[in-house]
């Protein structure tokens, strides 16, 4: 079995005291790309002085908050469309051809 992927905010040190942060908590969530559908695990730090929050910088440009489906499979969708004039059956096919299953009603809501 494959590790997860752990996703980190990439400072150590907090920026406006250089306290070290601590682990506020982590998850398991679900991450939907083009290419998967995996569970990462997402840390979030904070700093025990000011009480600053840190998140990973790499999922956030990812995905957007609280949603699994990542930026270019919204995106990809988007096209599909729009641009291809492709009804949700037709978008849900395309996806799963080469990518994960993703349900009609998610599909929908994506569009």
């Amino acid at each position: 079995m494959q590790p997860q992927k752990r996703f980190e905010p990439s400072v150590e040190f907090c920026p406006d005291c250089q306290h070290l942060l601590k682990v506020e908590k982590s998850r398991t969530r679900r991450l939907v790309t083009l290419d998967s559908d995996e569970r990462v695990t997402e840390v979030v730090k904070y700093c025990p002085v000011d009480g600053l929050r840190f998140v990973s910088e790499s999922l956030r440009s990812a995905t957007p908050g609280r949603s699994p489906y990542s930026y270019d499979l919204i995106v990809r969708i988007g096209r599909l469309r729009y641009r291809r004039h492709y009804q949700i059956v037709e978008i849900q096919d395309e996806i799963a051809r080469d990518g994960p299953f993703i349900p009609r009603s998610s599909v929908q809501r994506l569009c």
